[in-house]
């Protein structure tokens, strides 16, 4: 079927719920798919006959017969006493799942189709299998009715069996070499998938893909491992197991090729025995704090429910060096421009003379400074002429205008207040040139070990960590340097920890000390503990690629530093790497009016007016675009192929588009092949964020729109599609892990449109205000009484003036969207209206709080006695 990757080279990163998690690869750690996991087996157990299931959902496997325990795989033998797993299935492969397998055959055996993995309820009976055939083949079949002793021959359907039973056709595979295979099914569409490869192959192949007309169904019995379902022919095989994952829903071709590179690199190459693989490395990237982390697809970040790109204003060293510089303005300002966030350095010292024969140009005079560490209240003057550094003592206190740590914490709080995220560069403190390396906190003549820059940017055992040993004078320098960092690096994650909203980079600008040899250290250091982390390599949650657009690839990236700086240049800038699905970081201290405009006997002095800052504001605008108005963010990728000319697009096919037109090109085509039925189109403006009017369009070919002015604009089109016509249209199901099918998902009486519209969770049937079956509410019907038809839900006002909504309990005006997006179009980024916001129900209560509350509670009362009142019609 071949590959399911682009011509292009560019993955499908369309993945509808992803999180965080650990990787499978001791090398680097990959975001891999975790929402709906169902069971989750790492085989690490290296005794014993218990398997722990690592999901959460209790599916702990027992193993039975002849096994051993091989560096992180069970192996189940095929001998006197064979070896196989069974696993409980609860609600596993009910309905719509995938199973996924990291597994060799080591022996096809002597029995006929050996079963790999049976959720069959008898040998042949209703359920899927994966079995071995015709010597080194793997099939795999559903059966919804009748049992059928042996499958037919691979690639074809069984001809004594209803339609519903059939073997799927894949390439054969090779003996004691590991494979990954996936399997995807769509309970309402009837459609399998298959996806196979060998473990350490580049990608997946789509090696079948098909549909049914039979029903499905699956009995209660256990799920096994190398045994069929019946106990007289159980059809054993000889197999090694490294990973079983069953999810509750049909993954997608990205979310299986995610999940193949996270494993790939676990050391399962071509040919190689699995006895001896070095065992998943226990100190990988652990999930990340509740409510932040990577993104589902592992390209952008997650705030609670809400996928962020990262397009901020950076206040570089200057926010966290001067006490003088009024921080919570330019957090707020940021906050109304529509940053997402802002980035700041830990540290750079001052690099004046507190005596005035020095001052920094930028700031014009003695500005009171900080840094991480306390000073000495006596001794010997550090080269500033204030006293040395007293390294073992961080620089706290209560107040954020008279400490460090006080104040990044307040920095932290009030980012957090506005929903916003936080990055901080950690290192070195810019001792680049011989004059700053004089003004370190680290150099010899301020307290500190290090007599050259490379005592500050090389560590004495990277690798090992050394922060739990006691401190010794007789250390090298930089064995000193080493767990100076490590403690400084500890403090920070334990800081941030209790934010829940900052990410870390590794060092300040990239332009010297190219050879340190910390990266690879502090990038583990920091994400073995959690932390999100950007560096130069794949390996990092982000990687810094400040030249050029880099390639949509399978590690995100960002740029952190640079030109341009001029207003306009920042613009186009901004948007190009955005919609190339780039994260940007606007370095501020190297333009004007900048942030040093926000300390005011700087700005007065030199005439510096924070508020002119344009470059800042067109940031702002495109943070705003890209974090509040997408539907579809985190399964968008950039695929300029859609459009012609000069023109850049970032898409979900089908669903939504953002296309970039820049101010050469006058208008553009757009390729809306994949959009079934009609979408929304209208131009964003970079320099206003205002919107133009909104036109409709029809999908299914490719359409051409002119741009408003002669300057670059931004296009934006949306499809309108809601296939279960629940007033939240297919572009949000998807993002809100919905069902477009299922007008009311988590079945709590409230559609999926009506809970989001109003702030309560679509899949979670106790979120938000409910009433007990059998309550009442004042003014409304009595439960189990006959409500009355054109006013049950209590409005005072017939149904049918319900601005055309179907449902006759649904209170006046609630059918019209209170947030002035596209009909049937949820406004906000990555799920609709934010879920831990109350927009208000529309306009028959006018908003938000406890009308709102009252609102649901009373349309879901009348829905259930209406229920109940047909049951007992019936």
């Amino acid at each position: 079927m071949g590959s399911i990757r682009r011509q292009t080279g560019r993955r499908i990163f369309v993945a509808s719920a992803l999180t965080a998690c650990v990787a499978l690869a001791p090398q680097a750690v990959v975001a891999q798919v975790s929402e709906d996991l169902g069971a989750d087996l790492t085989f690490n157990e290296s005794s014993g006959t218990d398997v722990a299931d690592i999901s959460g959902r209790g599916h702990d496997a027992i193993v039975h017969g002849d096994h051993a325990w091989e560096s992180g795989m069970l192996h189940l033998i095929e001998s006197s006493s064979f070896g196989w797993t069974s696993i409980p299935r609860g609600s596993l492969l009910a309905g719509s799942w995938t199973v996924e397998l990291w597994f060799q055959i080591k022996n096809a055996g002597e029995h006929t189709a050996g079963r790999v993995f049976s959720g069959a309820s008898d040998l042949g009976g209703t359920g899927p299998e994966f079995f071995m055939r015709e010597g080194t083949k793997l099939g795999m079949r559903i059966n919804g009715s009748t049992a059928v002793w042996d499958p037919p021959a691979v690639g074809t359907r069984s001809s004594a069996a209803p339609p519903d039973h059939y073997a799927l056709p894949t390439t054969g595979v090779s003996m004691n070499t590991p494979y990954h295979v996936v399997v995807t099914h769509d309970s309402v569409q009837k459609r399998v998938k298959m996806y196979q490869a060998m473990a350490s192959a580049s990608e997946l192949q789509l090696v079948f893909d098909g549909t049914y007309s039979g029903p499905y169904a699956v009995s209660a019995s256990d799920i096994r491992l190398s045994h069929s379902h019946r106990d007289s022919e159980p059809r054993y095989i000889d197999s090694r197991f490294d990973r079983l994952r069953i999810y509750d829903r049909a993954l997608t071709a990205a979310e299986a090729e995610l999940n193949h590179d996270a494993g790939a690199n676990a050391g399962l190459g071509p040919g190689t025995d699995a006895g001896t693989l070095p065992p998943p490395d226990a100190g990988t990237q652990p999930p990340p704090a509740e409510g932040f982390g990577i993104s589902a697809s592992g390209h952008y970040f997650r705030q609670g429910r809400k996928t962020r790109m990262v397009l901020c204003d950076s206040g570089t060293q200057c926010v966290m060096q001067n006490l003088g510089l009024n921080y919570r303005a330019w957090v707020d300002a940021l906050a109304a421009e529509g940053h997402p966030g802002a980035h700041v350095w830990a540290f750079v010292p001052p690099r004046q003379k507190l005596d005035g024969s020095h001052v920094e140009d930028r700031w014009g005079y003695v500005y009171p400074g900080i840094t991480p560490w306390a000073r000495k209240s006596s001794g010997v003057n550090a080269y500033d002429g204030g006293k040395q550094w007293d390294l073992m003592s961080f620089n706290e206190g209560t107040d954020p205008d008279q400490h460090y740590w006080p104040r990044l914490r307040d920095l932290c709080g009030r980012l957090a207040s506005h929903q916003m995220l936080l990055g901080i560069t950690v290192f070195f403190g810019w001792p680049k040139d011989s004059e700053d390396f004089k003004y370190h906190p680290f150099a010899t003549r301020n307290g500190g070990p290090a007599a050259t820059l490379g005592d500050i940017t090389h560590i004495d055992s990277p690798g090992t960590e050394i922060h739990a040993e006691t401190w010794s004078d007789s250390w090298p320098a930089r064995r000193k340097t080493q767990w100076l960092w490590e403690r400084f690096a500890l403090k920070l994650i334990e800081e941030a920890s209790a934010c829940g909203n900052v990410w870390f980079d590794f060092r300040d600008e990239w332009s010297y000390e190219n050879d340190t040899n910390m990266e690879g250290h502090f990038r583990s250091f920091f994400m073995s503990r959690g932390m999100v982390w950007a560096d130069r390599s794949a390996q990092a949650s982000f990687r810094v690629t400040n030249p050029g657009v880099p390639p949509f690839g399978a590690t995100p990236t960002m740029k952190t530093e640079g030109e341009p700086y001029e207003h306009g240049d920042v613009r186009e800038e901004v948007w190009a790497r955005a919609v190339s699905g780039v994260h940007y970081l606007l370095h501020n201290d190297s333009r004007s009016p900048g942030v040093m405009a926000w300390d005011p006997r700087t700005a007065s002095s030199q005439g510096l007016d924070p508020q002119s800052d344009r470059g800042r504001k067109y940031v702002g605008i495109a943070g705003r675009f890209f974090n509040h108005e997408l539907h579809s963010l985190d399964h968008m990728r950039p695929d300029d192929s859609l459009v012609n000319g000069e023109a850049k697009c970032l898409a979900t096919p089908g669903l939504e588009y953002v296309v970039y037109l820049p101010a050469s090109q006058s208008s553009v085509t757009v390729n809306l092949a994949q959009v079934q039925g009609e979408a929304a189109a209208r131009f964003y403006d970079p320099r206003t964020g205002a919107f133009t009017a909104t036109t409709t369009v029809s999908g299914g070919g490719s359409r051409a729109f002119s741009r408003p002015s002669n300057q670059s604009w931004v296009l934006h089109v949306v499809s309108t599609r809601d296939d279960d016509g629940d007033g939240l249209a297919d572009v949000d199901e998807r993002a809100q892990g919905t069902d477009p099918g299922n007008p009311d998902t988590d079945g709590d009486e409230l559609t999926d449109g009506e809970e989001v519209e109003n702030g309560t969770d679509p899949l979670d049937p106790t979120s938000g205000p409910r009433l007990d079956a059998g309550s009442t509410v004042a003014g409304s019907d009595a439960a189990g009484a006959e409500p009355d038809a054109e006013t049950a839900d209590g409005a005072g006002a017939d149904d049918a003036s319900n601005g055309g909504t179907a449902d006759a309990a649904l209170a006046d005006g609630a059918g019209y969207a209170s947030d002035g997006a596209a009909p049937g179009v949820a406004k906000d980024s990555g799920a609709g209206t934010d879920p831990g916001i109350n927009d208000g129900c529309g306009c028959s209560v006018g908003g938000g709080g406890e009308t709102g509350a009252l609102f649901l509670m009373l349309l879901a009362l009348v829905r259930r006695t209406r229920r109940t009142s047909d049951r007992v019609a019936q």
